[in-house]
């Protein structure tokens, strides 16, 4: 397999390697996110509440998020295709063993692993992408590879609670794990290809690593941008773990019903995918940001007064189309806080993301015990309107000179 040197970037990458890390997105994402419909029917199984059962989302998203960090030094010193084919085969196995498991304390240990191998997967591939495509490019290539984010989040929701009622939440498990090892033998195969071009650091050391990510918080463009993807995924998501408890409890929906009403959020995002071309030439950067934080409010506000399950399709679908539009402005963003180590830019950038998800799931868990979903809902509407307005002014200019201040930070580290 070819091995780049660390100071050089490829004219392009291959097309299928990248079709490969797209389908390792689709399962990662697949398996962190599969609970979200499920956390009724766990409850029922272990004799809990729905709130309670949750452990099993935040447990995945936290590991999901805290082990970020890690893999941005060893995507750097073992390649970061290397990588994401080892953890998808190690996720896969855990995947496949959640279905036999007989107590929730057991499935929560088992979601932990899950969301350890599954944080390998997103950073490193985006990070594997950009090191072959021009900035100017890259946010469209991006929005190419978050469609298997966007599918495996569908996947998630529709199949996860279909699957409820037809094969129970045990056959949702061991089918997921079946497709995600399968998932894991066509990466390795790419890997061995000589379509794979690997760039490594072989002397990357974890001290160094530290002195990296220390430098790279210090950075003011980072910390907007850091800032900003972790409100978003403790808004966002905390609020949207418990639509589907909601839609179950409070609307008597089916798991089926709730499960594409649940779609219609990912549904949204594939939308954005083929319009993407169109919106950053029309709208921007700071555009981008503002109409995202003000369709994820809409959706939010539908669903603190929903009666009726239909409405609750139309909140999905907005909060998919903003969370698309403000996510992968701050992706691509992302993509330029560290050129020359994006593995350990990445990997920070997605590590505050999802533990800001974790927190938020915790967070929003004990409010809705408290205050009931609508109250909940009501608040995180507002919160996500002020989060789009607030990255408007955080963002400033809508060009490439913060990207290119931070590509300094080799030289000032």
């Amino acid at each position: 397999m070819p091995t780049l040197n660390a100071n050089c970037d490829q004219g392009r990458v291959a097309n299928r390697p990248i079709v490969a890390l797209t389908l390792s997105a689709f399962v990662a994402i697949a398996a962190v996110r599969v609970t979200d419909p499920l956390l009724p029917q766990l409850a029922r199984e272990f004799a809990t509440t729905p709130t309670s059962a949750s452990i099993v989302s935040t447990s995945a998203m936290l590991a999901y998020g805290v082990c970020q960090v890690g893999y941005g030094p060893l995507g750097e010193r073992h390649g970061k295709y290397t990588v994401v084919t080892a953890a998808t085969l190690l996720g896969a196995a855990f995947m496949l063993a959640s279905a036999f498991v007989q107590s929730l304390e057991i499935l929560a240990v088992l979601r932990l692993a899950v969301g350890a191998m599954a944080a390998a997967v997103v950073p490193l591939s985006i990070a594997y992408i950009a090191d072959g495509t021009a900035y100017e490019a890259r946010q469209k290539v991006l929005a190419h590879f978050l469609s298997g984010q966007i599918l495996g989040m569908l996947a998630a929701q529709a199949l996860g609670g279909v699957g409820a009622d037809f094969i129970g939440w045990r056959g949702v498990f061991g089918a997921l794990g079946a497709i995600y090892t399968g998932v894991g033998f066509i990466l390795w195969c790419e890997l061995r290809s000589s379509r794979v071009v690997e760039r490594r650091v072989p002397e990357f050391r974890l001290s160094l690593a530290i002195v990296r990510y220390l430098a790279l918080v210090q950075l003011g463009p980072v910390h907007r941008v850091l800032v900003l993807v972790g409100a978003e995924g403790f808004l966002l998501y905390g609020a949207q773990t418990f639509v589907g408890a909601f839609l179950k409890n409070n609307l008597g929906m089916s798991y089926s019903g709730l499960g594409l009403v649940l779609a219609c959020f990912g549904i949204s995002g594939l939308a954005y995918t083929v319009l993407a071309p169109y919106i950053v030439r029309r709208l921007g950067e700071r555009g981008m940001m503002f109409f995202g934080g003000l369709l994820m409010c809409a959706g939010f506000s539908i669903c603190s007064l929903a009666t009726v399950a239909w409405s609750v399709s139309v909140a999905m679908a907005s909060s998919g189309f903003g969370f698309y539009l403000m996510h992968n402005t701050l992706q691509t963003r992302a993509t330029q806080m560290a050129p020359s180590e994006r593995g350990l830019g990445m990997s920070m950038f997605s590590s505050i993301y999802f533990v800001g998800q974790a927190g938020g799931v915790a967070t929003c868990a004990l409010m809705i015990d408290v205050f009931g979903y609508g109250v909940v809902f009501g608040v995180v509407a507002l919160a996500l309107l002020a989060l789009g307005s607030g990255g408007v002014k955080l963002f400033g200019h809508n060009n490439l000179a913060e990207g290119a201040h931070a590509a300094n930070l080799s030289d000032r580290s």
